[in-house]
């Protein structure tokens, strides 16, 4: 679900880069074959060419692993750099998107949300989607390849020893199945934390008279301690669930040698299986290790990032300002008045305007006088069209405001 979700957000920003991504896979396609010759290679030399004395054998065999290992370094360099290329490329389009979203949306979204907390989801929840999308699908799709293609070794080497020991594979599910969501809720309870943090620091520095006007530094100070406290609580209970979760399958899998040397080592001593054979088989199995740790600790970057990523997708899925589509807007024209026709608008249930009715001719130039909260910062707000009367309406030459683009009317208005 996790990976589905990641997928479907990201297939519009891949698509592009299709190219650049099918040379990946080709790369790490390589990268992974020649990392699978080496064992493969010590068995033939430990079963044929070492008993025989044959060093014309030999002599091929170490020249193809030499060949072997530069071949895997070298595409497996290029698969690494493309791929962070094209993930950072993806990151860079997301939060241009994410950003020049934002600048079109209604001034009651900033009204509503922290500037601390829209800072947090520009920067940090998207470094965080992006440390996971930068290197963690490109690990997602090597180690599934991977474990395919050392599973279909070790069952040509031993059907039934390989068998046995993929008894383990439950319980590594079972593992994950009963960490993941554990981590999923401490994660976002982290992350909203980290954000109300940093809304605290810019709202007292945004402030920062008033702190010192009123002495308030002990108390600001306290204010703080108490949520680095939570934070730091959260912190340790994430750090304790994943130190578990790893334990945990890093036993699972250390029991997998234990059963290769026993059944193996009897199988040796049977003569039903060569040394060269089960060193390989030991080799190729250990081997599953380091794809199945890699997905394990993907699964729980991918954990966290999906908190991440809802909160970027929460923002990115709000509506912008409606504005007029071009064919249906009226060319913006001022002759003559501004109207406020029966005006109401309320704050949060709040009233601020009620029947209000007001005219100004062009030509002429008004100031608004009143007291502190009677509506002044209103009419302006509601005549540059960052809210809508909710009752009433605002003429331009008896023409609603809203028939003209929103563009084009503030660019007259500014």
């Amino acid at each position: 679900m996790i990976f589905k979700e990641f997928a479907m957000r990201f297939a519009r920003y891949i698509k592009p880069y299709w190219w650049q991504s099918s040379i990946v896979f080709a790369f790490m396609v390589l990268a992974i074959a020649t990392s699978l010759a080496f064992p493969y290679i010590l068995m033939i030399l430990i079963d044929e060419a070492l008993p025989d004395e044959d060093y014309y054998l030999l002599g091929i065999l170490l020249a193809t692993l030499f060949g072997i290992i530069a071949l895997n370094i070298i595409s497996a360099f290029i698969a690494n750099y493309l791929y962070r290329w094209v993930g950072n490329r993806v990151v860079f389009e997301m939060r241009s998107e994410l950003f020049s979203h934002l600048l079109r949306l209604p001034l009651s979204f900033f009204k509503r949300n922290k500037t601390g907390d829209i800072a947090h989801r520009l920067n940090n929840d998207v470094q965080i989607v992006q440390k996971t999308l930068t290197s963690g699908v490109l690990k997602l799709v090597n180690s599934v390849l991977t474990l395919v293609s050392l599973g279909a070794v070790l069952i040509w080497l031993d059907a039934p020893l390989f068998l046995g020991l993929s008894l383990l594979v439950p319980c590594f599910l079972v593992n994950l199945k009963y960490f993941q969501p554990k981590i999923g809720k401490v994660a976002e309870a982290t992350q909203h934390k980290t954000s109300d943090i940093l809304g605290f620091f810019i709202e007292r520095f945004d402030n920062i008279k008033l702190v010192q006007s009123y002495n308030t530094y002990r108390y600001e100070s306290d204010k703080l301690g108490r949520r680095q406290r939570k934070l730091f609580e959260l912190e340790m209970r994430s750090t304790g669930l994943n130190l578990s979760a790893g334990s945990i399958a890093s036993f699972i899998m250390a029991l997998a040698p234990v059963v290769i040397l026993g059944w193996g080592g009897h199988q040796v001593m049977q003569g039903a299986l060569g040394l060269g054979a089960l060193i390989a088989f030991f080799q190729y199995f250990m081997r599953i290790f380091g794809p199945l740790e890699s997905l394990n600790q993907l699964y729980l970057d991918c954990v966290r990032a999906s908190v991440s990523l809802r909160r970027i997708v929460e923002f990115m899925d709000v509506p912008a300002e409606v504005d007029a589509e071009p064919e249906q807007a009226n060319p913006f024209s001022f002759k003559k008045k501004i109207a406020f026709k029966d005006v109401e608008f309320a704050y949060n249930g709040h009233p601020v305007l009620r029947h209000f009715d007001l005219e100004l001719e062009k030509g002429k130039t008004y100031a608004l006088v009143g007291a502190s909260g009677c509506g002044k910062s209103t009419v302006v707000d509601l005549l540059c069209r960052f809210y809508q009367p909710q009752k009433g309406e605002i003429a331009i030459d008896d023409a609603p405001c809203r028939a003209f683009g929103l563009g084009k009317y503030r660019d007259r208005i500014g």
